[in-house]
């Protein structure tokens, strides 16, 4: 019975932490989407639709790494674990204000959610995974994490440029083209190279 109810509240916790984190970042992510539509700057369009790609990326990742914590913390408790919990939780506060920042500042706001990331990727020591429901923590260096943090500084650099009108429609491009190749070569390949698999196993079966 304590078990059940354990397991109960368990995914009751899991649950409402992915509605929170969904309506804390809807807010800011349907306004970045308002931006991207009907802003009369071309340029403002461009940034805008590049941090809101950005602002559905970080939604996800919060969901999936607080969850990811909360699983692993059933079978693994050590300070390693608990850093890294310390470290994501001021990573998730500091992407939401950015986020929120960007009603009245988009470049202030978006400088802060990069320097987020750059915090974060210092700091992590650690990458949690679930595989196949099994719990796998890898010893994760900043030296694996040396491409989250270049594309952290290329993207101040183009907010940095773009504030002081430096060619703003070539910044505002690179940074919605940067944040659509991220997301093709994260989820589009492999989504493609899954279904592919499918197909060619289903077809060698007949």
């Amino acid at each position: 019975m304590l078990f059940k109810q354990y397991f109960i509240f368990y995914w009751v916790k899991i649950l409402l932490i992915k509605v929170t984190i969904s309506l804390l970042f809807f807010p800011p992510a349907l306004n970045l989407l308002m931006g991207a539509l009907v802003e009369n700057n071309l340029s403002y369009r461009f940034f805008s639709g590049g941090l809101f790609l950005f602002c559905l990326e970080q939604c996800r990742m919060a969901i999936v790494d607080l969850n990811n914590y909360f699983i692993a913390t059933q079978d693994y408790k050590n300070k390693h674990i608990s850093f890294y919990f310390f470290v994501l939780c001021i990573t998730i506060a500091l992407e939401i204000i950015g986020f929120y920042w960007m009603y009245y500042y988009i470049n202030i706001g978006a400088t802060i959610i990069l320097l987020s990331q750059l915090w974060f990727n210092s700091l992590a020591k650690i990458k949690i995974s679930i595989v196949n429901q099994e719990v796998i923590i890898y010893p994760w260096t900043i030296n694996k994490r040396i491409g989250e943090l270049l594309g952290a500084l290329l993207g101040i650099i183009l907010i940095i440029l773009w504030t002081l009108n430096i060619y703003p429609l070539t910044m505002g491009f690179l940074m919605l083209s940067m944040m659509i190749i991220f997301t093709t070569i994260k989820y589009a390949i492999p989504t493609l190279k899954k279904t592919l698999k499918k197909l060619s196993l289903s077809s060698s079966n007949k």
